[in-house]
């Protein structure tokens, strides 16, 4: 429809989607304008538009939340997705429901009891924020709680030995960490995913101590100026690393 429409009937459009967002009773519906959502991202220019937009955000989550309550998961990850288009525009769509969208994210990334897919593609827009808006997770103080997510996530172990090509969550929450770590400045990354490395570190889980190892080794890439001058600092970790017998703890 966004490829479509005259501007006038483009901006028809949004008390139709706001309404069928709203539409309680008729689920459906909430899902199709959730759907049609994402096609109006690269039609967006006027500073109305974006206004107009924006009310779309919070009703947006509502849609995304009931999807996850009934099990519409492939509604829930196309919904999430639209999150991530919006960062990669230049428009400044999501300065506003940072904090809210991270803090939504990492509500259902953080739940075991989800499918892996749905808590990567809802941790995803993280990813995607680090790389394009880091100065957004700094300014917020929203560091902490992403770390807060990512090393649990990070311990998770498996039951059985997954193949190399397989996403876990283990290589997703490493993963995590290593998109703070080459996108945010050092000072404002490294001590703080320090306090969790030696946290861990010192866990008897075995699945704690690989989280804590995994984390320092992908740090590396982006803080190494650091890690180089704290290199002393450091050792004990990577003595704890040729210490642990993964195949016969994991």
């Amino acid at each position: 429809i966004g490829d479509f429409f005259s501007e006038e009937q483009f901006r028809g459009l949004y008390d139709l989607l706001k309404r069928s967002l709203d539409e309680k009773e008729h689920y459906k519906v909430r899902i199709q304008a959730l759907k049609c959502i994402g096609s109006l991202v690269p039609k967006l220019s006027s500073s109305e538009d974006i206004k107009r937009f924006q009310e779309f955000v919070p009703m947006m989550i509502e849609v995304i939340q009931f999807c996850i309550v009934n099990n519409f998961e492939e509604e829930a990850i196309m919904g999430l997705g639209t999150f991530d288009d919006l960062i990669e525009t230049t428009v400044p769509l999501l300065h506003t429901f940072v904090p809210l969208l991270v803090n939504f994210v990492l509500s259902i990334g953080c739940r075991k009891d989800l499918d892996l897919n749905l808590r990567t593609e809802a941790l995803t827009f993280i990813q995607w924020l680090a790389r394009y808006k880091p100065k957004a997770i700094t300014e917020n103080g929203l560091v902490d709680p992403i770390l807060a997510v990512a090393f649990p996530m990070a311990s998770e172990g498996e039951e059985t030995q997954p193949d190399e090509w397989e996403m876990t969550a283990y290589k997703f929450g490493t993963q995590l960490v290593d998109s703070l770590g080459n996108n945010l400045p050092t000072s404002k990354i490294f001590p703080k995913a320090m306090n969790y490395v030696s946290i861990y570190s010192k866990s008897q889980d075995p699945f704690c101590r690989r989280a804590a190892i995994s984390a320092l080794m992908v740090l590396a890439s982006g803080c190494y100026d650091v890690m180089i001058e704290k290199l002393d600092e450091l050792l004990p970790y990577v003595r704890l690393y040729q210490k642990i017998n993964f195949k016969s703890q994991i």
